[in-house]
């Protein structure tokens, strides 16, 4: 059965795919995951799973459902790194940086190299002490569920 916003979400979605092949590529060389339309938000995330977690983030600066799609809908592009220190898994640190913020579609297309390069070179130097140092402190809710509370 389709879903009834099926046809909205791929008019959203469909403009991503012109940036695929180079994700796929950056994704196989730097060791992430190239994951499509993550949690039903059309966009693109790499991410590198573990601990410290890594996400390249580009997506729409709206709601997509909320939103009338048209070929102008701004875009960022934004580096997210997750730490959650060993001996504390109920706590974790999010840092955010963000390389493009509301950008035209042509734009991330033409710059995307350079700002995935960019994220590149920020990665390098996001370690756990840096993401506790700069980042934000909450609380972890995948511990919650791992644990079975609630």
């Amino acid at each position: 059965m389709t879903r009834p916003d099926q046809g909205k979400f791929d008019l959203f979605a469909t403009p991503f795919e012109r940036l695929d092949d180079r994700l796929k590529s950056l994704a196989q060389a730097c060791q992430f995951e190239f994951v499509r339309n993550l949690n039903r938000q059309p966009g693109r995330v790499l991410q590198r799973t573990g601990n410290p977690h890594y996400l390249i983030d580009i997506s729409y600066d709206d709601y997509w459902f909320e939103s009338e799609f048209t070929p102008n809908l701004p875009l960022s592009v934004t580096l997210i790194a997750y730490y959650s220190p060993p001996m504390d898994q109920a706590f974790v640190w999010q840092l955010r940086e963000v390389l493009a913020a509301h950008v035209l579609f042509p734009v991330i297309d033409h710059d995307l190299d350079q700002l995935l390069l960019r994220a590149s070179t920020i990665l390098t130097a996001l370690t756990p002490d840096r993401i506790v140092t700069n980042g934000q402190h909450s609380r972890n809710p995948g511990a919650c569920y791992s644990r079975g509370a609630g």
